[in-house]
């Protein structure tokens, strides 16, 4: 959201604060310009000052109280915090705050913007653009359509693609991650969605055209097929199970595997020692809610366990997320049949996106419970709160994949871009991160902490 300004001119109008907030007033001098700033309760004051030493270039600070009472400054060029989306209230409520950068203000000649987004910049983390896999430090690195992402315990962080699964240390050296076929197993094609349990065990899909399997990667490198074979649709034990392209799983604490098994439209259930059952889904594509296998999914694709052991499946076709109790019951957190969301009103800079969820694959959670959500569809990553509400965190949501695909980095909201993005990690220290597929890139979106 921008705060628009232009210098040095008497200010005798209410502006539209940042993040949805009401409006205020202010004076000016030759040399001093200043207007309070509201926003849903929060008051500071936007002062433009004449600079001492070249006049034709204006100083400005906003000055913001924050709910205890301390203040901050913000300079030009400074990158500043704004938290948002308070849990309890049906508002927005905002602070000012050091040092997440998610408040920039810049100044022209005559202007003095002031740009608010709902976290900070997205910014390339991991890859140079070429596809390749390349094995270098971090600034070099390049990736070949990296998939999906996992993180261990030591902050590595795992990346797959169709025939390899990459790691990135926390001192930012890419290596490719060492396999052991020494058992006569298969070598990796078709890598999809993967897990890094405590003790180190590399859990993934891999789906080609002779094999839909899980597999696993043991501490000490040896790779097993726990459970899969051909494509197709059955229960069973090991390799008389069958799948049809599952896109992503997750680990329970108690050692089972839940599979998106996106093809045949439900959720699997498998244990360490390669027993696959149904968990939900009826098989048929289809938005029902209910009991396991009676209730039905349209391609789910990525999964999430919250505190309390809920599975949460983007489901990607229905343009819905939905929730799986323990014990099976399935029912609809968000889905397109929710009314449109917004950003902010036109006057503020912002505009109504009435594109909700479009095909969405990547979904992950935070320690206050808000889930993120990236879409294949329209290339954006949205956030979902623990009210139900939707809010748009970074890309252009068009409705149109090519209209909203791009290559865009060091940019806020709705001018960042990506191409075919596909998945999402929330690291335990809180970084976000995406694979920006299409642009043979990894790409981090600064959230506050």
């Amino acid at each position: 959201m921008k705060l628009l300004l232009k210098t040095f001119l008497p200010l005798a109008v209410g502006l539209l604060a940042s993040c949805g907030g009401g409006g205020g007033s202010g004076t000016a001098t030759p040399t001093t310009s200043s207007v309070q700033v509201v926003a849903n309760g929060l008051q500071g004051t936007l002062v433009v000052t004449q600079d001492t030493v070249d006049p034709t270039k204006p100083r400005v600070a906003l000055t913001a109280a924050s709910p205890t009472g301390t203040f901050e400054n913000i300079a030009i060029g400074g990158y500043f915090s704004l938290a948002i989306d308070t849990p309890s209230s049906p508002n927005e409520t905002c602070q000012i705050y050091e040092p997440n950068r998610r408040v920039k203000v810049t100044s022209g000649a005559n202007t003095i913007d002031v740009v608010c987004s709902p976290t900070g910049p997205v910014v390339a983390f991991a890859g140079t653009g070429e596809a390749a896999s390349f094995d270098v430090p971090l600034a070099s690195a390049k990736f070949n359509q990296p998939r999906l992402l996992a993180v261990d315990g030591n902050g590595v962080i795992y990346v797959s693609e169709s025939t390899a699964i990459r790691t990135i240390s926390p001192s930012g050296n890419v290596a490719t991650l060492n396999i052991d076929r020494s058992n006569g197993e298969d070598g990796l094609e078709g890598v999809g969605g993967l897990r890094v349990t405590s003790d180190g065990t590399v859990f993934f899909t891999q789906t080609v055209s002779y094999a839909t399997q899980i597999r696993k990667r043991a501490p000490n490198g040896l790779l097993t097929t726990i459970a899969g074979g051909s494509s197709g649709y059955q229960n069973g034990s090991g390799t008389q199970a069958r799948f049809n392209y599952p896109e992503d799983l997750v680990v329970d604490a108690y050692g089972y595997i839940y599979v998106a098994d996106t093809n045949n439209h439900v959720i699997r259930r498998v244990s360490m020692d390669g027993a696959v059952t149904t968990f939900a889904g009826s098989g048929q594509a289809g938005l029902v809610d209910g009991i396991g296998t009676l209730a039905s999914f349209n391609k789910p694709s990525g999964l999430a366990l919250d505190a309390w052991g809920n599975l949460y499946v983007a489901d990607s076709s229905n343009h819905a997320i939905r929730k799986i109790t323990p014990g099976g019951l399935v029912s609809t957190v968000f889905s397109n049949n929710t009314p449109p969301w917004y950003n902010g009103p036109k006057s503020s800079g912002e505009f109504p996106l009435q594109q909700t969820l479009n095909y969405p694959t990547g979904v992950v959670f935070d320690n206050a419970g808000t889930l993120y959500v990236s879409n294949y569809g329209s290339n954006f990553v949205a956030k979902i709160n623990s009210n139900g509400k939707l809010t748009l965190v970074a890309g252009l949501p068009t409705g149109d994949s090519s209209s909203s695909s791009g290559d865009v980095s060091s940019a806020y909201g709705t001018d960042a871009r990506f191409r075919s993005l596909k998945g999402l990690l929330l690291t335990p220290t809180g970084e976000l991160f995406v694979t920006d597929r299409g642009n043979n890139k990894i790409k981090k979106i600064l959230l506050p902490n």
